[in-house]
């Protein structure tokens, strides 16, 4: 390990406490959700798809981090909500009391999907699905990053105007 990777690690888990109490406030204190946040927050640093550049202290990057990742997390939990209901006839599974989709969101969805352009709908089903960042979608693809963050927020934009028209909320 090098001197930068010890670093990082004396840092993370120097501030531990306080992003442990950040994370829980970030994800209304659902201490799952914060785990598995700060689990993912740490991962992206040690992996170093998230990287400290230095414009600010290295507490306030690392809190940036946390809500951007915690935000992320329930934009991914609130998608995925509405994708993977129940077929008609299952038992009701446990989902965000704040949606109000009916048994047939995944047909709408899979049909809004279909109305994007080939490229925004793959970058779409890479971020949600697949999990990937917007910067690996476009990796997929083999365009550039603005590309894919352009084809992503059109794709959101329609897919946000389509399911809206068809009676999903809580999006």
């Amino acid at each position: 390990m090098d001197d930068t990777a010890a670093h990082m690690r004396q840092q993370l888990a120097a501030l531990h406490e306080d992003a442990w109490r950040w994370s829980l406030a970030c994800c209304n204190h659902d201490r799952e959700q914060s785990m598995e946040v700060l689990h993912d927050v740490y991962l992206k640093i040690l992996e170093r798809r998230a990287t400290f550049n230095g414009q600010s202290t290295f507490k306030t990057w690392l809190f940036g981090v946390i809500r951007m990742s915690a935000r992320n997390h329930r934009r991914k939990a609130r998608f995925a909500a509405l994708v993977f209901l129940p077929l008609e006839g299952e038992a009701s599974a446990a989902t965000d009391p704040q949606l109000h989709a009916g048994p047939g969101c995944r047909k709408v969805i899979d049909k809004a999907l279909a109305v994007l352009s080939q490229r925004q709908s793959e970058i779409a089903r890479l971020v949600f699905f697949h999990d990937l960042t917007i910067e690996e979608a476009a990796t997929v693809q083999g365009i550039s990053v603005g590309s894919a963050r352009q084809h992503y927020a059109r794709a959101k934009d329609r897919l946000r105007t389509i399911l809206q028209d068809n009676g999903v909320t809580g999006i």
